[in-house]
């Protein structure tokens, strides 16, 4: 069994080499403790939270980073796709099971992981001073052990899951079309208590960073909630709008059946980038906009008419921003294999948009506001709700979506004139 899994770590190392871009994608995908990180590190930078200063605060999510990237397991998608797409039945022929294969993935998956994200971590503690860890043999061994125990019992709970496909098979057109969402009305009832759960959450983790502080980069607590629920808000329209079109173009191009939209008279990335809709998943819009009216009242605030007109120009503004990124992201599948993992990219620098830019270093905010836009996305538009966006943002935001627009449907049509169709 030890030459087996020798073999088969060669094997799936190689995988992983080959598929290298996507990989580092996934580890830039699970840096969320790092967003945390740079909030905790600005509250505590004036004085210490409970006694925990920057130094503790960093050492805590570096070491979470590390947990996050070598427990990270994604087996119950991998079963689920084989069992309903019929390509288990190949591994079932070899003289060994297929979780052996799973496993070795997996392993060979935490190598790539530890040579990417250990050298990040290093750097990290030689530049930010004070950062100790108790680094004794006991320690050490425990934290080893608890990792490897950790690892096994979310992979094994995911792989337990994924067998459930044997019985329960998704089917792929049931959020394709309005009415197969309509024959599950119940959807929406799942749906909107997944987000007030979310929003559970995400109200909970505000109510932390605010514990010690009435302010946090000049905004109060249910100013803050007005980020939040601008953030559900655009949440709701990813989910319902461009999650299900985006797959399905990577799908489509993968499989060469992309030429069924080219064929259609009519705007091919208009045709496969807003051609279906997850209705239910509208629910986040809806809890968006409640937490919006929720926060404006407990403060008090009554937006003036202008005030609601700057809003909603700039959540036009950041609709446009978040549709023109999502399209040129997904256009690259038509020179790349597998991308199917750079939308989670853009989902975890999304979580930035939780809180409001200015929690966040200078540098940071720089980043989030000039080169990937989220501050106009959900910090700008809450701002505008509580009477305090200015007019020049509201110019340069229509600018910055204008200019991600036309480079989207440029980038799509140099796209298209280098895709190799099924017939070709």
């Amino acid at each position: 069994m030890i030459r087996k899994y020798w073999v088969l770590l060669k094997i799936n190392w190689q995988v992983i080499l080959e598929y290298r871009a996507g990989m580092v994608i996934w580890v830039l995908a699970n840096t969320l403790p790092l967003v945390m990180l740079a909030v905790w590190i600005t509250i505590s930078s004036s004085a210490p939270v409970a006694g925990y200063g920057p130094a503790e605060f960093a050492g805590y999510y570096l070491a979470l980073l590390l947990v996050r990237q070598l427990t990270t397991v994604w087996v119950a998608w991998e079963l689920d796709h084989d069992i309903r797409m019929g390509e288990l039945s190949p591994k079932l022929l070899r003289p060994i099971n297929p979780i052996h294969s799973h496993i070795a993935l997996h392993l060979a998956d935490k190598l790539f992981r530890l040579f990417t994200v250990v050298p990040l971590i290093l750097l990290a503690i030689f530049c930010v001073p004070g950062i100790t860890y108790h680094a004794d043999p006991l320690t050490l061994s425990l934290f080893l052990l608890s990792l490897i125990w950790a690892l096994a019992i979310r992979f094994m709970s995911q792989y337990c899951i994924g067998l459930l496909s044997f019985w329960v098979t998704q089917s792929l057109s049931l959020n394709e079309m309005w009415y197969a969402e309509m024959e599950y009305r119940a959807n929406f009832i799942v749906n909107t208590i997944m987000s007030l759960v979310w929003f559970s959450f995400a109200i909970l983790g505000l109510k932390v960073f605010f514990f010690h502080r009435d302010q946090i980069g000049q905004w109060g607590y249910y100013e803050a909630m007005v980020v939040v629920g601008v953030y559900s808000l655009f949440n709701g329209f990813i989910e319902a709008v461009l999650q299900p079109n985006m797959s399905r173009i990577i799908e489509q191009i993968r499989l060469g059946t992309f030429d069924f939209v080219l064929i259609k008279p009519i705007n091919s990335q208009f045709m496969a980038s807003l051609r279906n809709l997850s209705i239910w998943k509208l629910a986040d819009i809806l809890v968006g906009a409640g937490i919006c009216i929720y926060a404006l009242a407990k403060i008090k605030a009554t937006p003036a008419v202008p005030d609601i007109a700057l809003a909603f120009l700039f959540i036009f503004n950041g609709t446009v921003i978040v549709y023109s990124i999502w399209v040129l992201m997904v256009t690259t599948a038509f020179w790349f294999v597998r991308i199917d993992n750079i939308t989670e990219l853009f989902t975890a620098i999304y979580e930035t948009g939780r809180f409001p830019v200015s929690v966040y270093p200078g540098w940071m905010r720089g980043a989030l506001t000039f080169v990937i836009p989220i501050a106009f996305i959900t910090t700008f538009p809450a701002a505008a709700l509580l009477g305090q966006a200015k007019a020049h943002l509201l110019l340069a935001s229509f600018l910055i979506a204008a200019l991600l627009l036309i480079g989207s449907v440029l980038f799509w049509r140099l796209a298209l004139r280098h895709y190799s169709s099924a017939s070709s």
